[in-house]
């Protein structure tokens, strides 16, 4: 391989990392023993337990409560570490609805769950919170994501992917200025760039991920 195409080659992987590092990070607990507990009702005080978290493969996690590993059922609020903690729904031990993550106890990502997988929209607002009023968007369904969406500061959208069945990229993504400017347009086809990949430097075609 010739150093132009080693280059260009770090280069793809650099972008797939980019939009891989953009992808909500809720989903993303480790197996392992965390602290929270049961939430109720307003006046009473709830229990502190330890919350287990297993991986049982294709994405889905089993949460179970203390010594006795009796699965979660209702609405629990688990502390991940000292800055940040999520507040999900269960049923018999496994993620179904609503699911918030906290950061400094500002709302950094909202979304749900169904069957222990992502499904539907999730917004993510960042370290500021709410204070954020263009939070960026993902989508899946049945924990694949199909498409994702950031904005400007302004409100003005500032990239769009999109993706396949299988949550690859797939079609054009596109990335704006604040003004609305177009400033870069690649093409997938199933995880590969294919077709005109446009930037503010100028224009290059790729077919099947080759130059």
């Amino acid at each position: 391989m010739s150093i132009k195409s080693q280059k260009l080659t770090i280069k793809n992987c650099l972008c797939l990392l980019l939009v891989l590092l953009c992808l909500p990070a809720i989903a993303q607990m480790e197996d392992g023993s965390y602290q929270g507990f049961k939430v109720v009702k307003a006046g009473e005080q709830p229990d502190i337990v330890t919350i287990n978290i297993l991986s049982l493969g294709n994405g889905i996690c089993q949460f179970s409560e203390n010594q006795d590993k009796k699965p979660l059922q209702g609405t629990y609020h688990i502390i991940l570490n000292r800055n940040k903690y999520n507040i999900g729904n269960f049923k018999k031990g496994i993620a179904n609805g609503d699911w918030e993550e906290y950061f400094y106890n500002a709302l950094y990502e909202k979304g749900a769950y169904k069957n222990g997988k992502r499904d539907g929209k999730v917004y993510q607002y960042g370290t500021k919170g709410l204070e954020n009023q263009y939070p960026s968007v993902y989508t899946y369904k049945d924990g694949v994501i199909q498409h994702r969406i950031s904005y400007h500061s302004n409100g003005r959208v500032n990239d769009e992917y999109f993706y396949d069945e299988n949550g690859q990229l797939n079609g054009e993504l596109m990335t704006y200025d604040a003004e609305g400017n177009v400033t870069g347009k690649d093409q997938y086809l199933h995880g590969k760039r294919n077709g005109t990949q446009i930037k503010t430097a100028g224009i290059t075609t790729i077919a099947n991920g080759e130059y």
